[in-house]
Order: structure tokens, then C-alpha cells, then sequence
């Protein structure tokens, strides 16, 4: 038997023992996570609040019930869902709707990137999903849980956490796609996003008010208790007491009704999504039959190969071979290329160089996939970036002498262990690409571009970063015209390690620039101005 989890603990206390200080820990440790679902849900703060002390009042009154549970932030969202819901008026849920319809529209002929339809869908779009899987979203990013504390929460080990997340980012990245747009950065970087413009600071005071108002409410008396409290009554107030005892079964039956109305169409909210799953499962079966067949294919051509390789080759006739003295390219041994320092792309985005791609002799079809390898691996990282940077104030010694409102800064911790599991990912994609001695003479200049600091150290060229660190860019309105536009740029670790240097537009994170578009735009303009002036006096030096 497993140990209790901290919620399960707080709730046991306050139901056996009407714990007040039970109670109000754990408002205090949801009250963010209620507040800003109902926030989301609703898009005014008062009546936010409003529903946040009702779903803890809600919980005060339901505690018994909820005592198996071992975590109550699922069942937490489902509630202020449901509670944020019913306060919403027919005519206000008309207006939503057609407001998300004409956002949504826009987007789609537009382009743009507003998060108002995501944040306000996304709820829905949790509550589509499976119990197991909702739970595990909310564990991750509403209460931004580790992996290894939601694989204990849900039974599992820290991997199969991770893959239940996965699946289920991949539903709500499908809920999305099926209403005209994807999530911008793939569905764990727009869950992450969405919930971050969605989320909204908790007023001040509310925890203490939420918790007053359920233990106001109080769990439901014992039997004890209702007979004491029977017999303490007047005759007037035992008379209102009968006349309330009267009406119940007929408020009893409403309730009922009510409960077996919301039930069906729970059911049948959960039938559509088994309809929609069962689909994905089809789609993906069939897909995985043609890659299958492919490989056979693929596989039946070698075998032709390899016996054709195989069979005894003639001696007769036979012309020695002799290398062309006239070929533009040089013989040299194998050996003395794995020493040589080759450069495998040319730039922070892994672009292949024309040299890497000549000397491994690389097809158009092996170019295109290493290239497609190395775009995921840093897709995988930006990703991995996005869920977890923040924009810090600059200290003092980042300003260097300029205005506070010129110099920005990011903050990111350390990314060690997911560049580890991204860089073996691509180790073992170029193995399947490449034979195993060309994808060893690829990835030898390539560790310099994603290094191992505690190895190789850092250097200018490198495009990640793994260790915790501080990213300070400078607003830059001058430009050359004999470099591409950039901004000046510096990046320090814990250590003190660090580098200050000019970064190409083109070669910031995706996820930092949409915090410095406006800037780049300012790059852009300044970089094209330099360029008309040199085009109108080009003997200016």
C-alpha cells in the first residue's frame, strides 16, 4: 500500500476532523490553478472570484467523497469548468461564441497569431479528453508538476508519464486542428503558451476568502450532529424545518433529473471522443501498413542487391583500376579526413555545408533526410526552451551603459537532460540514415554546434545551450549593410562563463522572438536604409 499523497493527507484531515488549517493548505495550494481556469472560462475577474469560493465551498461540502483521491487538481478543473459554465448567461454564451467565430475567422485569412480562441477552447479541449489523460495535463502544466511526480500521482513510472502526456498533447493538438488552425510550435509548446496568456494573477486576499467561505459551508453533518441540532430547534423553527422536509423530494427529484441531463450528455461527449480516437487509431494503422509494405519493398530490392554483390565476378578481362589525374577532387585516406576539422553547417539554424555534403558523398535523398534529422533536433529544442524561459529585469552590470528600457533579458534553467535525450535521438536517426562511418564523420564536427559543455565548452558557433543561463539582447537601431541585419547579444551562464557578440536575426530561438519582434523589425528597416544609402552613393566608403 502506497503511501498517501499530501492532497489525500489534507483532505482525510478536514473531513474527519474538520480541520480548518487542513482545509485552508489546500485552498491555498489550488486556489491559482481555480482562479485562473475560471478566469479563462468567463474573461471577468469578479466573477472569477466569485466562482473560485464556489468551488471550494464545493469542496468543503463533497470532502468524504473525494478522500480516494490522491490528487485534487483534476477534479479541481472539471469543477470550475462546470461551476463557470452555469454562471454564464444564454445571451453572454451567443456573444462568446460569435466573437471566438470572428477571431477564428481571422486568424484563418489572416494569419495572425492571437491566443484569445486558444486560451478560451482550451478547457474544452481538456475536457475531451479521457480522465487519465486530462489528469496528467493538468498535473504537468496547470500545476506545473515534474514528470516524475506525475507518473507517481497517476501509477506509472516517469517514462510512461511522459508518453501518456504526449498522447494526450496530441488530442488536444488534433481538438484543435479540427476547428481550422494548429497550435503555433507544436500542441506542448501552444498548450504551454496558451495557458501562460490565458493565465491570470490570482487577486490578493482570495486564497483567505475561498477558504472562509467553504468552511463556512462545512462537510455534511454526521448523525450525531443532525440529532443534536433537531433537538436544539424552537417550535417555529421546527415547523419551517417540516415544511422544508415537505418540498425536499420534490427539489430531491429536480436534482435527479438535473444530475441524469448532465450525465447523458457526459456520455455523450465521451462516446464522440472514443469515435474520435478510434478514427486517429485507423488513420495511424493504415499508415503504419504503408510504411510496412514500403520497407518490404525496400527490403526485397537489397536482397537483389546483395545476391548480385554476392555472385563470382569474372577475372577475364578485367581493367586495373587507376585513378583520373585530371579529376577536380583529391584521394586521400580515410583517416586523414576524420582528423581534419569540417565544418558541418554553416550557421545556428544547421543548415549543411557544401563541404560536410562532398565529403561524405551525400545523395539528394540522404541530404534531405539528414537535413529533416537536424530541424527536428532543433525543433526539440526550441520546444523544450518555450515551456520554460522567463523575462527577468536586467541587472545592473547587464544594462552596460545603456537605457534600462534598451537591454532585454531572458532567464532559462538547465536544459541538460532533454538536449542529452534530443542529441542521442539524432545519434541514432543519422546511424539509420547514413552507414555508421559516415554518420560518425558527420556527427564529430556536428558536437561542436550542439556541445557537451562539461566536455567541449562553449564557443561562438554553438546553437544550444544546456546549462542554466541568462540571454541579455540590446536594442541595435544602427546597421551595416555589409552584414546581415542582427542585435547585440550576450549570454552568461551561473559560472560567469559567457559570450557577447552580434546574433543574426535569423538566428535567434524561436521562442525569444516573438519577444523581440519589434526590435527586429527596427533591425530589418535600419539594415535596408543602409543599403539604399550605399546603392545612391556607392564611392562612400
Amino acid at each position: 500500500m502506497t503511501a498517501a499523497s499530501p492532497d489525500q493527507d489534507l483532505v482525510i484531515a478536514y473531513s474527519g476532523d474538520r480541520s480548518e488549517a487542513a482545509f485552508t493548505a489546500l485552498v491555498r495550494r489550488h486556489v491559482d490553478l481555480v482562479y485562473a481556469t475560471a478566469f479563462r472560462q468567463v474573461g471577468d475577474r469578479g466573477l472569477a472570484e466569485e466562482i473560485t469560493q464556489n468551488v471550494f465551498v464545493a469542496l468543503s461540502r463533497k470532502a468524504p467523497q473525494l478522500t480516494g483521491l490522491e490528487t485534487l487538481g483534476g477534479w479541481l478543473h472539471r469543477t470550475t469548468v462546470f461551476e463557470a459554465k452555469a454562471h454564464v448567461r444564454a445571451e453572454l454564451r451567443r456573444r462568446h461564441r460569435e466573437s471566438v467565430a470572428g477571431q477564428l475567422a481571422e486568424l484563418r485569412t489572416e494569419g495572425t497569431a492571437t491566443w484569445e480562441p486558444l486560451v478560451r477552447l482550451l478547457d474544452e479541449a481538456l475536457l475531451n479528453l479521457r480522465e487519465g489523460e486530462r489528469l496528467a495535463l493538468v498535473l504537468r502544466f496547470l500545476e506545473e508538476r515534474p514528470l516524475r511526480d506525475v507518473g507517481a500521482l497517476l501509477g506509472v513510472d516517469e517514462d510512461a508519464a511522459r508518453k501518456r502526456v504526449n498522447r494526450a498533447l496530441a488530442r488536444v493538438g488534433e481538438f484543435f486542428r479540427q476547428r481550422g488552425f494548429a497550435l503555433p510550435g507544436g500542441a506542448a509548446a501552444g498548450v504551454s503558451a496558451a495557458l501562460t496568456q490565458g493565465a491570470s494573477v490570482t487577486p490578493p486576499g482570495l486564497a483567505a476568502t475561498a477558504a472562509a467561505a467553504g468552511l463556512a459551508a462545512g462537510p455534511a453533518l454526521s448523525t450525531g450532529a443532525l440529532v443534536g441540532s433537531f433537538m436544539a430547534l424552537t417550535k417555529s423553527q421546527t415547523v419551517v424545518l417540516a415544511a422544508l422536509l415537505l418540498a425536499a423530494p420534490l427539489t430531491w427529484q429536480w436534482q435527479v433529473r438535473s444530475e441524469t441531463f448532465r450525465a447523458r450528455a457526459g456520455l455523450s461527449a465521451e462516446v464522440a471522443a472514443e469515435k474520435n480516437a478510434l478514427a486517429q487509431l485507423d488513420a495511424e494503422s493504415s499508415d503504419l501498413r504503408t510504411t510496412l509494405r514500403e520497407s518490404e519493398a525496400e527490403m526485397r530490392t537489397a536482397r537483389i542487391r546483395l545476391a548480385t554483390l554476392a555472385q563470382p565476378r569474372s577475372a577475364v578481362g578485367t581493367k586495373a583500376y587507376r585513378w583520373d589525374d585530371t579529376s577536380p577532387v583529391m584521394r586521400v585516406p580515410k583517416a586523414l579526413v576524420k582528423k581534419l576539422r569540417l565544418d558541418a553547417v554553416s550557421d545556428r539554424r544547421g543548415k549543411l555545408t557544401p563541404q560536410i555534403k562532398e565529403v561524405l558523398q551525400l545523395t539528394a535523398g540522404e541530404e534531405s533526410q539528414v537535413q529533416a534529422a537536424i530541424d527536428r533536433f532543433l525543433a526539440g529544442y526550441h520546444a523544450a526552451g518555450s515551456a520554460v524561459f522567463k523575462r527577468v529585469e536586467p541587472r545592473e552590470s547587464e544594462i552596460n551603459g545603456r537605457r534600462r528600457e534598451d537591454v532585454r533579458v531572458f532567464e532559462l534553467p538547465s536544459l541538460t537532460e532533454e538536449v542529452n535525450q534530443l542529441r542521442q535521438a539524432l545519434v541514432d536517426e543519422l546511424q539509420i540514415i547514413l552507414d555508421p562511418e559516415r554518420a560518425e564523420m558527420l556527427f564529430m564536427p556536428l558536437k561542436y554546434w550542439i556541445p557537451d559543455r562539461k566536455v567541449l565548452g562553449m564557443n561562438s558557433g554553438q546553437a544550444t545551450f544546456d546549462l542554466a543561463h541568462r540571454q541579455r539582447f540590446y536594442r541595435t537601431e544602427k546597421q551595416s549593410d555589409k552584414l546581415p541585419p542582427y542585435l547585440d547579444w550576450g549570454l552568461y551562464e551561473n559560472d560567469g562563463t559567457g559570450i557577447s557578440m552580434q546574433i543574426r536575426l535569423d538566428e535567434i530561438q524561436d521562442y525569444l522572438a516573438p519577444q523581440l519582434r519589434d526590435w527586429m523589425t527596427e533591425a530589418e528597416k535600419a539594415h535596408a536604409e543602409a543599403r539604399q544609402r550605399t546603392l545612391a552613393n556607392p564611392q562612400q566608403p
